[in-house]
């Protein structure tokens, strides 16, 4: 399955999907005459059974919130809620108890594009995972034939939850969905036993299709959130839910405005909103999108003018110029509004056919209504705490169970929320372990007993990564690790990078319960480097590098990583071509030569984007002892390097990003290969211990002890679109008395970024005195 930069991607296929279910319904009026009038109409004596039907219909389905809340003004008093696709959901809410302006509010809320992908939030991420985001444009996991079969032997093809075809072949879909499951999970709380959905606080009923019959399949009992996932499993793009032999897919497929379900439940009158997309003219089917839509249309065509007939109040919104992926916050404040107005078009037929209800009912003129619910609302994770009774892992041996107990945060008799919840299962699905982790709450009220359901997936992956620049032109990286999706053992990891400054790195870890992770890697790297002297070019740098490196450490769900170990570095200079005497206290005879250290790290990073953060931080603390070299002696030193990153919002638009970075050399006589340099957008490019610094696009070489703050100031002016304000001022010295001595260095530039879905797309013009002459850099790309 994808990882890594799908969300983008995997949107163009949600809306191919939803704009085929969409194409299948003929051309209605908005202001069509309803199927019967309201004064012929017919009611059961003494209690006429009253239906809301919601079609489906993506992002427009958010119209039904808006006519919800119309008809909650009017007073009406739903007997049952029937609904597809996006009807389901919202149906699915409003049977639970929520009201209206309850979903409107928890819609509106929501980060689509978090919903409708796997991709766990940047918060839950571990520290190493955040990193591999940061670089690899495309990420997919893949297996071995012979593991095939130990996959399926931990999971329950019967089990209702999410499921896949255990990666035979092809994923069954590019999403499993859990994000959004869960999230309905969290909104169900009190009603996720097995129950007779006629006992919810509005009787329910949904439809999705069956796969293996061809027939359409309708959820009047079952695992609640389990039957609303089943409703909206777009094909292709979700994972269809395995389920008693069944193989279920989006109900749209067959019946995406079921009023004929809520018939045959009883109902003697039908309110239906249909938010379905018109169905298309000659000139609009021009693709392969185009010709499938026509086709599906054709199974569902007669069954939707039916049920358009047999609706007696039909509401339908005006939502041209909005589509099923429409779910930025403006569409869908507007979406909702149109709701609301098509429903208030309705009003005089609504507030007869109300009328004629209440009368039928035997209610007086002075009854003032309302939805009546049959039951207690369900409880809203996200609003409320609850409290566990037990917590049960279920898809893992024992061992994974215990190591994944102990790293997650979920007591027992004590109160939690969703987002407590949400962490611990984020946490286990960043593992990379697992294909889609779920989980349900039994019980009607506290304290609850807690399921956690795992899919053991594909154990290895391959990653891509790609960027352009005009520092190295191009560059492209490759990635394959082999069981490093694993929980636990032994994990490998190649990676490749193929440009001007190629590498090769080999990476091997251990991780085993109750122990740090054990570390060996190895590293090849070429480098050619320019270095500034005074404004021009001072000096161009050739050379191979190698390390060794055999550490520990930590293995945790924290946005936090600590090693310690021991190194060695091997440097061999193919030429080192001067036109000055380098600045500071180096020693530049040491062309060939290796070097043992011992060095302990420390990393946190809770931002909440890579790239363009709006909140959060970034800390780093790095010492190393240089204390002996393989084949020619230097003098021992010490190397200390910090730097702190904040992102501080001022406003919805405007964020302030302070940052301050120093390296210290304690020694004389410090190897040339360990200098202090900084220069350039990108930190780490030629030299690991390399500082950004804007103003200049080449190396300068600092003296021993090294500071420097910078201030960016950054305008989201547009959607995806940044204005960056950049200033930054550094100061070295060889000894620390002398840190106030001379001038400064200062820099300055202005930049314009794009936040795509290849990566950013960057471009910055800057000065600074190191260079005393403006500049320019483009990029595109995540940088590696």
């Amino acid at each position: 399955m994808a990882r890594g930069r799908e969300p983008y991607c995997l949107i163009i296929v949600l809306a191919v999907f939803l704009s085929i279910v969409g194409i299948s319904v003929p051309v209605y009026g908005q202001e069509r005459q309803d199927s019967v009038s309201v004064n012929s109409l017919q009611v059961s004596e003494g209690s006429p059974v009253v239906a809301l039907v919601l079609s489906g219909g993506g992002a427009k389905g958010a119209a039904h919130i808006g006519a919800v809340k119309y008809l909650e003004s009017l007073g009406y008093d739903f007997d049952m809620v029937v609904g597809t696709s996006m009807g389901s959901i919202i149906g699915g809410l409003y049977s639970l108890g929520y009201t209206g302006a309850e979903i409107d509010s928890l819609i509106k809320m929501q980060d689509w594009t978090v919903l409708m992908n796997d991709r766990t939030p940047r918060k839950y991420l571990s520290y190493t995972n955040k990193k591999y985001r940061e670089k690899f444009l495309l990420s997919v996991s893949f297996d071995f034939k012979d593991r095939i079969d130990t996959l399926i032997g931990l999971t329950d093809p019967d089990n209702p939850m999410i499921g896949g075809a255990f990666f035979r072949t092809l994923p069954s879909g590019l999403v499993a969905g859990q994000n959004i499951f869960n999230l309905f999970t969290g909104l169900s709380v009190g009603y996720q036993d097995s129950l007779d959905f006629n006992t919810l606080p509005i009787p329910f009923a949904c439809v999705a299709a069956d796969l293996v019959s061809g027939q359409e399949v309708v959820f009047h009992e079952g695992h609640f959130p389990t039957a609303v996932r089943a409703s909206m499993a777009i094909p292709v793009f979700f994972a269809p839910v395995r389920d008693g032999g069944r193989v279920l897919v989006d109900g749209g497929t067959l019946n995406n405005y079921p009023v004929d379900v809520a018939k045959e439940m009883g109902a003697d009158i039908i309110i239906g909103v249909d938010v379905s997309g018109e169905k298309s003219e000659y000139s609009e089917i021009n693709n392969v999108g185009d010709i499938l839509g026509g086709v599906i249309s054709l199974m569902g065509d007669v069954k939707y003018v039916e049920n358009v007939e047999n609706t007696d109040i039909y509401i339908r919104p005006e939502l041209s110029g909005y589509g099923t992926m429409s779910f930025d916050r403006e569409s869908i404040d507007t979406i909702v509004d149109r709701g609301y107005e098509a429903a208030l078009r309705k009003e005089k037929e609504l507030k007869e056919m109300l009328a004629e209800i209440r009368r039928a009912k035997g209610y007086s003129e002075a009854y003032s209504g309302g939805q009546q619910l049959n039951a207690a609302p369900a409880v809203n994770l996200y609003s409320d705490s609850i409290m566990l009774a037990s917590v049960s892992i279920y898809g893992v041996n024992k061992a994974e169970r215990a190591w994944l107990k102990r790293n997650i945060d979920l007591p027992l008799y004590k109160n939690i929320t969703g987002d407590d919840i949400d962490a611990a299962i984020s946490g286990i699905y960043s593992t990379e372990a697992f294909s889609s982790v779920t989980y349900e709450l039994v019980g009607k009220s506290n304290p609850y007993e807690m399921r956690i359901f795992c899919k053991k997936g594909n154990a290895h992956k391959i990653g891509l990564g790609a960027r352009f620049d005009t520092e190295e032109v191009a560059a492209v990286l490759l990635n394959a690790g082999f069981n490093s999706k694993k929980l636990t053992g032994s994990k490998y990891d190649l990676t490749l990078r193929l440009s001007m400054n190629p590498y090769f790195r080999f990476d091997y870890s251990y991780v085993a319960p109750k122990v740090p992770k054990l570390n060996f890697s190895l590293g090849l790297y070429s480098k050619n480097a320019d270095i500034i002297d005074n404004g021009k070019k001072g000096a161009d740098l050739n050379f191979y590098k190698f390390d060794v490196a055999a550490y520990i450490s930590n293995i945790t769900f924290k946005s936090i990583d600590i090693k310690a170990g021991v190194r060695t570095d091997g440097f061999y200079v193919r030429s080192f071509l001067t036109s000055s005497d380098i600045v500071g206290d180096y020693d530049v005879t040491q062309t060939l030569n290796s070097y043992v250290s011992a060095f302990a790290t420390f990393r946190a990073d809770s931002m909440d984007d890579a790239y363009f953060p709006k909140k959060g931080f970034t800390a780093g603390l790095d010492y190393s002892y240089y204390f002996t070299g393989f084949y020619k002696s230097f003098n021992p030193f010490h190397a200390i390097s910090l730097d702190a990153r904040a992102a501080i919002p001022l406003s919805k638009s405007f964020t302030l990003v302070p940052s301050l970075y120093g390296r210290f050399l304690l020694g004389n006589n410090i190897p040339f290969p360990y200098m202090n340099v900084m220069g350039g957008l990108e930190a780490g490019r030629y030299f690991d211990q390399q500082f950004a610094f804007v103003g200049t696009r080449d190396l300068n070489i600092f003296r021993k002890f090294l500071t420097a703050v910078r201030l960016d100031l950054r305008a989201n002016v547009y959607g995806n679109h940044y204005i960056t304000l950049m200033a930054n001022y550094a100061r070295d010295c060889e000894n620390l008395k002398d840190y106030l001595v001379g001038d400064g260095y200062v820099g300055a530039g202005l930049g314009y970024s794009f936040k795509s879905i290849i990566g950013p797309i960057s471009a910055t013009v800057f000065w600074s005195n190191c260079t005393k002459k403006l500049g320019a850099y483009v990029s595109i790309g995540y940088f590696f």
